[in-house]
Parts: C-alpha cells; sequence; structure tokens
C-alpha cells in the first residue's frame, strides 16, 4: 500500500493537526496488521524507499521488501540495513505464491497498454515493465490458486488485465467522463461518490448505499476480465470495483481504501479470507 512521498514525509504535529492522531499515517494499514498473526513474513510488493517495509518489521513481523527502481533500493537499504530488500527481477520463483495466505496488490503507475492489445496514447504515463511483467504473473498465479487477492487502484487494473480484459487508458480522452478522478485534496477525505451494486462483496459490508471515496487515477477498467464482474461504479459509470463470483475472495476497488477510516472492513474482510484460506490448505495437507 503506497503514497506519494509527500504524504509519507508529514511529521506528526502536521497529521495530528488534521485530526489523525500522533504520526499514524495509514491507519488501516496499522489496523491491518493486527490482524494478522504475530510474526509472520509479509513481502512489501513496491516498498519504494522502505518506509512502509520499516513499520512493518517494526510491528513484530519478518519483513522483506521488493521494488523495480534500483535508485529507492539504496535508499530502502540505508535506512533499514537489517531487512532484505530485492529487485523485481529477482524473485521469479512464483511457485513461492502456495506459501502465502493472501495478496494485496497496491496501488502506482500507468500500465504499458500493449499487454492489454493497444498502443499508447499520448495520454498514458509512466509506466514500469519490469513490475507489470512481475504482477502480472504473479496475480495469475493467485487467481489459478484461489488465493484471497485485494487490488488497490492499478491492483485492481492489474487483476482485470491479468483475466484478459482491458483498461482505458486516459478516463477523459476515451470515455468523454467530466467526473474528477484525480483529487486536489487530502488523502483521507472522499471526493465522489460510489454505488455498490446488489449481491456484492462492499454491498454486504456497507449496504446498497452511495459512498464517499478518495480519486488517485486517471485509468479505469474497460472491458471485464473473464470471470470478473462490475461490483461498483461512480456517477459517470465507470467500474470502480470488481470481484469473481467464483472465488473466496477476490476483490479489485479504484480508490485508496488504506487512507478512508470508514473503508477498515475491506481489510478485515481480507484478514479473514487469508484465515480460511491457510485453515484450508492445512487441512488438506493433513489429509493428504
Amino acid at each position: 500500500m503506497r503514497g506519494t512521498r509527500e504524504y509519507y514525509d508529514k511529521t506528526a504535529a502536521e497529521w495530528a493537526e488534521n485530526g489523525y492522531g500522533d504520526g499514524a499515517y495509514l491507519p488501516c494499514l496499522n489496523e491491518f496488521l493486527s490482524l494478522l498473526p504475530p510474526g509472520g513474513r509479509v513481502l512489501d510488493l513496491c516498498c519504494g524507499a522502505g518506509y512502509e517495509t520499516g513499520r512493518i518489521r517494526a510491528r513484530g513481523f519478518e519483513a522483506l521488501g521488493l521494488d523495480f527502481s534500483g535508485g529507492s533500493l539504496s535508499i530502502a537499504r540505508a535506512r533499514n540495513p537489517d531487512i532484505p530488500f530485492f529487485q523485481g527481477d529477482m524473485l521469479g520463483d512464483y511457485s513461492q505464491v502456495g506459501m502465502v495466505d493472501g495478496i494485496l496488490l497496491s496501488g502506482g503507475g500507468d500500465i504499458d497498454p500493449l499487454l492489454f492489445g493497444e498502443e499508447p496514447l499520448r495520454q498514458n504515463g509512466e509506466i514500469s515493465p519490469l513490475r507489470d511483467s512481475f504482477e502480472l504473473t504473479l496475480c495469475r498465479a493467485a487467481l489459478e490458486s484461489g488465493l484471497p487477492l485485494f487490488g488497490i487502484c492499478r491492483g485492481m487494473q492489474v487483476m482485470n488485465i491479468a483475466a484478459g480484459g482491458t483498461i482505458y487508458q486516459d478516463i477523459p480522452a476515451q470515455t468523454g467522463s467530466t467526473l474528477k478522478h484525480s483529487q486536489q485534496a487530502p488523502r483521507p477525505h472522499g471526493t465522489h461518490s460510489v454505488l455498490p451494486l446488489e449481491n456484492s462483496l462492499l454491498a454486504a459490508l456497507w449496504g446498497k448505499n452511495r459512498v464517499a471515496v478518495n480519486s488517485f487515477h486517471h485509468q479505469a477498467v474497460a472491458q471485464l476480465g473473464e470471470g470478473f464482474s462490475a461490483a461498483a461504479h461512480s456517477p459517470d459509470g465507470i467500474i470502480e470495483a470488481v470481484e469473481r463470483e467464483d472465488a473466496p475472495f477476490v476483490l479489485g476497488v479504484q480508490w485508496h481504501p488504506e487512507y478512508l477510516d470508514r473503508h477498515r472492513g475491506i481489510f478485515n474482510a481480507l484478514a479473514t479470507a487469508g484465515e480460511r484460506f491457510a485453515a484450508q490448505r492445512e487441512a488438506t495437507v493433513s489429509q493428504g
């Protein structure tokens, strides 16, 4: 779960002034970690400069960091010399997906449009081919194994592309929507609404009521991937959440719930799904 550096570098006093306590940058991350068994292993994908990785380690977990930028990794290693940090192409054994209980795909930059059969529009932003390849392969392995999977913003788009779907490279250019999807407001503030669809995971959490979300994207799911269905829309019709009915827990949201107190239930649901998956795997192993 990542955000921009300027939000990480807020001082405790600044956050307290805005009503967010003693410098807890990501309240949902802290609560999510509190739901996990102590002493477990957490791999921080796209760890950047290692800010969250260090906080994960401080909470008593065995933390590892993985990123796709050598410059960021040098900062991360200097900041946390006792934590292993890896370049993205150093972890290529996707059989290891069988050793984890759930995956959370974070937000980030744009995705190479060639990966979903399109040429790049001029509005398409910076891409990371190494990260695209890693996450798409990891996501396909997770979907095949039935692993609990949660995607945030870019993570939701990766999930959809991994299943054969497409995304809009730029919402205004390709849909004509005038709704502001790239807000100019603090990350913990919701700036437009989404409506969960009936019988969706989100409706089970919140009911069929419009919910205010934050918004930091110019791309979005276009054609749904195989097995995926829309779980929420914004007022302009853009798909804001996806899920798979044939899986115990596969959910993607276009906003950043890690900054929104009301959305902690999503992380609770992921933790619960991970516990169930682990129990079922252990039962299968013991019976075998």
